[in-house]
C-alpha cells in the first residue's frame, strides 16, 4: 500500500510539472502576441525572440520592412511550406528587390500548391512584366482554364504583349464559355471588332446559356448594327431569338419589323425599337397594340421619335403598312425607311390627316443587302406651331414582296 501511495505521489508530481510547463508555453505565447499588436518593428523582433516558430511574424515583420521583406519571409516560408499566399507574397517582394529566380520559383511553386485561378495569374503577370511572351502565353492560359468570371487584367495584358487577336484566340484563350463570354465583353467594351468576330462565333456555337450569355451576345449585335454589319447583326439576334433568350421571332428576311404591336417588353436593342427620352416627349402603351405618343409643345422642332433597325434585302419591292391616330393636321409626323443615306420613301411617308388614319406605301429596296432603319420623324411644319397633343400608332408592317 505504501508503496503504491508513493508511485502515485510521482505522478503527481510529474502532471503538476506538465501543467506548469503548458501554463508557461501559453503564456509565453500570449505575452509575445501581446508585444506583437505594439506594431514595430522592434516589438516584432522582440516577439520572434520569444516564439521563434510563429510564422506570421515574419509575414508581420516584412510589412513593416519592405525594403528588407524578402528575408523574413523566407523563414516564414520555411515554417509554413503549405501557404500559397505566403509564397506569392515572397514572390512579389523578391521582384521588387530584383531578386527574379526566387520570385519566379516562389510563384511556381504557389501554382504547384494552389490549384485556383489567383496563384496562375500572379506568375503570368510576372511573365508579363518581363515580356517573355512564350511563357506568359502558356501561364495565361492555365490561369484561364480555372474559369475565373472576371480575369479583365490578363486580357488587357495579352493585347499589350500579343496585340494579335488571332494568336490571343488560338494560343491564350480557352475555349470555354465561362472565359469566352467576358473575354467578348472585353473585346466589346474595348472596341476591338475584328477580334470580336470570331470570339462571338465560338460563344455561339456552344449552345444556350442564361444571363450573361445574352447580355453579351446582345451587346454584340448592338455594336455591329452601329458598324454597319448586317450579316453578324442578324446572326446574333436570331441566334436569340431561336434560343428565347429574347421574346422576338427571328428575322426572316419578309417581315422586317420587330415587335410591331408594342407589346411590353421592350428591349430598346438589338432591332426591336428604340425610343428617345426627355425633350418634351412622352410615350405609353395603350390597348390592342397601340403606342401613345405624347408631344408637350415643348419639344425640339426636329425629332426622332422612334425608330428601329431593319435588315433590308438587295432589290425587290417593298411595302410599309401603318395605322395611325394624329391630334391635328399636319402634325409634322413621318415616317422614313432610311439606307444608304437616303429615305426610300422619298418624304412620302407623311402623316398629315387629323384624326384616324392608314398609309400603305411601296417602294423599291436598296440595290444590295443592306442595314436600313424604320424611323418616325417629328419636324415643324413651317407655317405652323410645334404640335401638342397625343398621337397613336399601331400595326406597324414592313414586308419584302
Amino acid at each position: 500500500m505504501e508503496f503504491t501511495s508513493g508511485w502515485a505521489r510521482l505522478a503527481g508530481c510529474f502532471g503538476l510539472a506538465g501543467a506548469a510547463i503548458g501554463f508557461y508555453g501559453a503564456a509565453r505565447i500570449a505575452r509575445a502576441d501581446w508585444v506583437r499588436r505594439q506594431n514595430t518593428e522592434e516589438s516584432v523582433r522582440r516577439a520572434i525572440a520569444m516564439v521563434p516558430a510563429n510564422w506570421a511574424y515574419y509575414r508581420d515583420l516584412a510589412e513593416l520592412n519592405p525594403q528588407e521583406a524578402v528575408a523574413p519571409l523566407r523563414r516564414a516560408v520555411e515554417l509554413n511550406p503549405r501557404n500559397a499566399p505566403l509564397r506569392i507574397e515572397l514572390g512579389e517582394y523578391a521582384e521588387q528587390a530584383g531578386d527574379l529566380a526566387t520570385a519566379e520559383a516562389s510563384f511556381r511553386s504557389a501554382v504547384g500548391l494552389d490549384r485556383t485561378y489567383v496563384a496562375r495569374a500572379e506568375l503570368a503577370g510576372f511573365y508579363f512584366r518581363r515580356r517573355d511572351r512564350a511563357r506568359f502565353q502558356e501561364t495565361v492560359r492555365d490561369a484561364l482554364e480555372t474559369g475565373p468570371r472576371d480575369a479583365q487584367m490578363l486580357f488587357q495584358e495579352c493585347w499589350e504583349l500579343i496585340g494579335d487577336g488571332d494568336a490571343i484566340l488560338r494560343e491564350a484563350i480557352p475555349d470555354k464559355k465561362e472565359v469566352l463570354e467576358p473575354y467578348l465583353e472585353f473585346l466589346l467594351r474595348t472596341n476591338r471588332l475584328d477580334a470580336a468576330r470570331p470570339v462571338a462565333s465560338r460563344v455561339m456555337a456552344g449552345g444556350a446559356g442564361g444571363a450573361e450569355i445574352r447580355e453579351a451576345i446582345l451587346t454584340y449585335c448592338d455594336r455591329m448594327l452601329a458598324a454597319g454589319n448586317r450579316e453578324e447583326a442578324v446572326g446574333a439576334w436570331n441566334w436569340l431569338a431561336e434560343r428565347r433568350l429574347i421574346g422576338y421571332p427571328n428575322l426572316d428576311g419578309r417581315e422586317l419589323v420587330t415587335n410591331r404591336a408594342f407589346e411590353p417588353g421592350t428591349i430598346n436593342r438589338g432591332f426591336d425599337w428604340r425610343f428617345s427620352s426627355g425633350s418634351g416627349v412622352y410615350y405609353e402603351r395603350g390597348a390592342a397594340g397601340v403606342l401613345k405618343v405624347g408631344f408637350s409643345g415643348k419639344q425640339p422642332e426636329n425629332y426622332d421619335v422612334l425608330w428601329q433597325p431593319v435588315a433590308l434585302e438587295g432589290g425587290g419591292k417593298y411595302r410599309l403598312r401603318v395605322k395611325y391616330r394624329t391630334p391635328v393636321r399636319d402634325a409634322g409626323l413621318r415616317w422614313e425607311v432610311l439606307a444608304g443615306g437616303k429615305d426610300l420613301l422619298y418624304g412620302a411617308g407623311v402623316l398629315s390627316d387629323a384624326g384616324a388614319g392608314e398609309r400603305m406605301l411601296e417602294f423599291d429596296g436598296p440595290a444590295t443587302p443592306s442595314l436600313g432603319s424604320l424611323l418616325l420623324r417629328y419636324e415643324r411644319v413651317r407655317g405652323t406651331v410645334r404640335v401638342e397633343g397625343e398621337a397613336e400608332i399601331r400595326d406597324v408592317e414592313l414586308e419584302r414582296e
